[in-house]
């Protein structure tokens, strides 16, 4: 075993922010990187990692108790801890709250809530054997100021806020940090992700037909011209876990400032209104 520090992220299908998290980190050196998502086969890092081992793909359903068990038992056996966990995994949900099934939401708390408190459930004990770690929790700017159409996401974000905040407090005495990345608008696959993920009733059955353009443009919104090139925006999340003491809350991306200055600053019926003209409502 080396004396590498071990980061394990999940998430990691090619185009996203997880994958380049690997990237930066196998790049950057000085760790062993744990790249972790349902299907291995889609990973697809570039042979300069492969062929030096940089980094390791294992499979990972964050929904399957078994799945998560499996895999920390593994990189903890491979290579007796994991200093760092990068909750990454996610999946988005669009479309109007009143015709979106309930499975749909329950099936995006159930990756983005309860899959991350599950793998920081899975990792924690470890790291307090060690007596040291940190964990990455990956939320989102609409976590702050909910946008029409993504209700459901919205809302699983805000969760992912206040756990982390609770977990940071409760395992201070461990040793173990907790950090919330609030990311503004990346340039990723998180577009196309939102596009598959989109649930309207069908043309002429839907109480929302006159918006079906704009919730469709909604699906989109992150991918806007303005965003921020992933790897500018894991440089400053990878600079920041590098850190002795990572800070409580690290917000990066295009827009993040403007959507924290709209949560903490404006009065809500102005935020609505500026959200609720931007998204024609």
């Amino acid at each position: 075993m080396s004396n590498k520090e071990v980061v394990l992220v999940t998430g990691c299908t090619k185009g996203g922010i997880g994958w380049e998290l690997c990237r930066h980190f196998a790049r950057r050196g000085g760790y062993t990187v744990v790249a972790t998502l349902r299907d291995p086969s889609k990973a697809e890092f570039p042979e300069e990692f492969q062929k030096s081992d940089k980094i390791e793909v294992l499979p990972l359903d964050v929904t399957d108790p078994k799945s998560i068990a499996s895999c920390v038992e593994t990189v903890v056996k491979r290579h007796g801890c994991i200093d760092i966990l990068i909750n990454n995994a996610g999946r988005p949900c669009v479309g109007p709250l009143a015709e979106v099934p309930l499975e749909e939401i329950r099936g995006t708390f159930e990756t983005n809530v309860f899959g991350l408190v599950a793998m920081c459930q899975a990792v924690i004990p470890h790291m307090a054997r060690k007596g040291r770690g940190k964990i990455v929790n990956i939320g989102s700017v609409v976590g702050w100021l909910p946008i029409p159409w993504g209700a459901a996401y919205a809302a699983s974000k805000s969760a992912v806020e206040s756990f982390t905040a609770s977990l940071r407090m409760e395992c201070a005495h461990l040793g173990i940090q907790a950090m919330l990345v609030v990311p503004g608008a990346i340039k990723s696959n998180f577009g196309s992700n939102s596009l598959a993920s989109l649930f309207m009733k069908p043309e002429g059955s839907s109480l929302f037909d006159s918006k079906r353009e704009h919730i469709v443009r909604r699906a989109n919104t992150s991918q806007a011209g303005d965003a921020t090139p992933t790897e500018v925006f894991v440089k400053s999340v990878g600079d920041e876990i590098a850190r002795p003491q990572m800070r409580a809350t690290l917000a990066a991306g295009s827009r993040s400032s403007l959507m924290w200055f709209f949560k903490f600053f404006l009065p809500t019926w102005i935020s609505e209104w500026l959200m609720k003209r931007k998204f024609v409502l």
